[in-house]
């Protein structure tokens, strides 16, 4: 029996094969709709735009001197928790990651065990966000681990974060996880097989999690402190006791589990509470509130032995040479010393700039160009007379190590002040802040530029017309931490 319409026996046979492979296509795609837009955040691509924007644009980055790994976002009504996860998201901004895998609670379905989300797409008012569908197929081979449809359609704790990662990142697919009841057994061997799964690939691991609910607004903030504290912690066993015993309270409880035992598979993680809010503070009333953190687990480029090292040899440096002694040639053994990288070093006094000079760039390794600048910032800052013996036990000595080389940006609104160094160059006008420095001033992007401007020679609103931008980002670390 034909069972091919007429109306497609009638195409050219080239077209009749395209048609149907098209609308082949079409129909196999599995795409998650959203169930939330419009309540918990504008339904509106335009609007939604504007306040994603406002948030995290408003909000002020804070340095961590390494690169986030496992991040904690809450997945309240932006209205009351938007604040809180825009600091999450301005710490990743810009940022390469290949993969966010999410792990969130489930609120509407009785969930046991864990269901992955493998649709091929998540739309939100902003576009669609690609399912790394494939990887996900792979972890349902743990018996727990299943793709119950139902669970993820009304879900709000994943879907109310994507509009945040699809403004402060780029290029990326997600790996959506609603986590239902699981033991400790099941939380060690899913977060193993995750790691596992994710080797050879840059990925973040989003929490999705509010606090405390329904609590008077000082009791929840005790509890809430206690909860932040246990987390960052870092010790699943001690999380799961107080969980227990009732003395922390958070919804994503057990997605929370799971990335406290991929933190101990991936080691040497620092942790640091980035904000802290409730409901009473962002526009509820306080008889009853729901907790919101910001946390971050995220790994030092330099450790605290490499860091010592390299400001102990740049304050050597400068004391030969008072003593006309050459600088230090002999080769650390760390190779992370050995690398070829751009470095500021800046001397205070009294907490006042003493000198700053440093290289974009060096042919020189790490541990020698720390030593050259800093004599040059010594004895070479035209803005200053050259130090004298008698002042080198005022000097407080920082360093900033760059971590990529700086790279050319169409878009001024890719820099983000505090987390990137800027270079500005017009004609023959060039000048550089480092990171620190808008932080330090608690200057906005537009007085950054217009400082710079003013810095380079050029009137204030010089970098408006002309000018052609470079940022960078840099490890800052001073013998004052």
């Amino acid at each position: 029996m034909d069972i091919v319409p007429i109306a497609v026996k009638r195409f050219p046979e080239f077209l009749n094969r395209r048609f149907i492979m098209l609308w082949l296509m079409i129909i196999s795609f599995l795409l998650r709709e959203p169930a939330q837009a419009g309540r918990f955040y504008p339904g509106q691509r335009e609007e939604l735009f504007k306040v994603v924007s406002q948030l995290i644009e408003s909000t002020q980055y804070i340095p961590l001197g390494g690169k986030p790994e496992i991040l904690f976002s809450p997945h309240a009504g932006y209205i009351y928790s938007g604040k809180v996860a825009a600091q999450s998201y301005r710490e990743i901004q810009g940022d390469d990651y290949d993969i966010v895998v999410i792990l969130a609670p489930a609120h509407y379905y009785p969930l046991r065990g864990i269901s992955v989300g493998l649709f091929d797409f998540y739309r939100t008012p902003l576009g669609n966000v690609e399912v790394e569908k494939n990887l996900g197929e792979k972890i349902l081979k743990l018996k727990f681990v299943n793709f119950i449809k139902e669970a993820h359609l009304p879900e709000h704790s994943i879907e109310v974060q994507l509009p945040f990662l699809q403004y402060a990142l780029k290029d990326f697919t997600i790996l959506p996880f609603l986590v239902g009841s699981i033991n400790m057994a099941e939380a060690n061997e899913f977060a193993h097989s995750l790691v596992e799964l994710l080797k050879g690939k840059t990925y973040l691991i989003l929490v999705s999690t509010d606090l405390s609910h329904y609590k008077s607004y000082e009791v929840a903030k005790k509890i809430d402190s206690f909860t932040i504290k246990t987390i960052m912690e870092g010790d699943p066993q001690v999380f799961l006791n107080r969980f227990k015993e009732k003395k922390i309270e958070l919804c994503g409880f057990f997605p929370t589990l799971i990335a406290m035992k991929i933190r101990e598979l991936r080691g040497n993680l620092k942790a640091k509470k980035l904000l802290y809010l409730n409901s009473g503070d962002t526009g509820g009333g306080r008889k009853e509130v729901v907790g919101y953190a910001s946390i971050v687990f995220y790994r030092e480029f330099f450790n605290e032995r490499e860091k010592k090292f390299l400001l102990n040899l740049a304050r050597e440096s400068i004391k030969r040479a008072f003593q006309w002694k050459d600088i230090v040639r002999e080769k650390p053994s760390d190779p992370r010393l050995l690398e070829k990288r751009g470095v500021f070093v800046t001397l205070r006094k009294n907490s006042q700039l003493r000198g700053c000079i440093g290289i974009h760039k060096s042919s020189d390794p790490l541990y020698i160009a720390v030593q050259k600048m800093s004599r040059a910032a010594a004895f070479q800052d035209p803005r200053f007379p050259p130090l004298r013996p008698g002042e080198l036990d005022s000097i407080t000595i920082e360093i900033s190590v760059y971590l990529y080389p700086p790279r050319k940006i169409d878009d001024i609104k890719e820099y983000i002040p505090g987390k990137h160094g800027i270079i500005m160059v017009k004609g023959l006008h060039e000048a550089t802040f480092l990171p620190e420095v808008p932080l330090e001033q608690n200057w906005n992007r537009t007085t950054t530029l217009q400082y710079l401007s003013l810095k380079a020679g050029l009137p204030k609103d010089g970098w408006k017309e002309g000018c052609i931008f470079y940022i960078y980002e840099t490890v800052h670390f001073s013998e004052k931490e």
